[in-house]
């Protein structure tokens, strides 16, 4: 079931028309440049995440401090999102917080590229679609601005395959001193699978791909930094699914 929030109408919903040079210019990962403009995901299914990740590079010849305001414009009641801008935040069911800005603004240089933007999706087994307006803003001059429009359909409910992912685990998990194996299996129809490995910033720190219906990748205990990782199988950029990795300190 979907529902327009509205504590939405309420806040007024910005619409904001995109200067010849917007504070950041965002890109998706195909190069195309998509500020103002409405980017559309097939949604994963039962506690399984769909992905977005886009670039972002700033447009001022000296740097600045850009940060991220996400708004629930139409929601499938009981699904959860949350989003990488800074951090990774925990996610939320829908309604929780309408509009959600993120308290970890990012501070880049002149014409520097970040690639730490990724918007998270569960359909939690229920079908529809979602609509979120992200959009970016110099936090000294909140007039300087830009947005995108994400919206996450699912046509599948509960009970149904999980996407092509028979099996998915990390051990040990926490890792401490051993290092980590991620496992999964995938189903034969799945082609061109990767398992992509994210900091807590959002940015990649580690891209394998998978051959076979079934992969064991070990992550290096010294390769990696303590801390919190999240590791996706992805097909064509897209999650099949995510779990939640911790690297414990020595």
């Amino acid at each position: 079931m979907r529902k327009q929030l509205p504590t939405l109408a309420a806040l007024c919903l910005p619409t904001l028309l995109i200067a010849q040079q917007p504070i950041v210019t965002l890109t998706d990962e195909g190069g195309n440049v998509v500020n103002g403009t409405v980017v559309h995901a097939l949604s994963g299914t039962w506690e399984l995440r769909d992905t977005v990740s886009l670039f972002a590079q700033l447009n001022a010849e000296s740097e600045r401090t850009v940060n991220l305001r996400r708004y629930e414009v139409q929601m499938v009641e009981q699904s959860k999102n949350f989003y990488c801008w800074g951090v990774c935040y925990t996610a939320q069911t829908a309604g929780n917080i309408p509009v959600w800005e993120s308290a970890h603004p990012v501070f880049m240089g002149a014409g520097q590229t970040v690639d730490n933007f990724h918007a998270y999706y569960e359909s939690r087994g229920h079908a529809g679609a979602s609509t979120f307006r992200f959009v970016w803003f110099d936090v000294d001059n909140m007039n300087d601005s830009t947005w995108v429009d994400i919206v996450f359909d699912s046509a599948v409910g509960m009970g149904e395959n999980s996407g092509g992912v028979l099996g998915f685990d990390a051990y040990p998990n926490p890792a401490l001193d051993a290092p980590m194996t991620v496992r999964f299996s995938l189903d034969p129809s799945v082609v061109g699978a990767q398992l992509v490995v994210y900091n807590a910033l959002g940015g990649k720190v580690l891209v394998r791909q998978v051959r076979g219906a079934s992969a064991s990748v070990v992550l290096p205990r010294d390769e990696f930094q303590p801390g919190v990782y999240f590791a996706n199988v992805e097909v064509g950029g897209r999650a099949l699914i995510t779990k939640r990795l911790i690297i414990g300190g020595r």
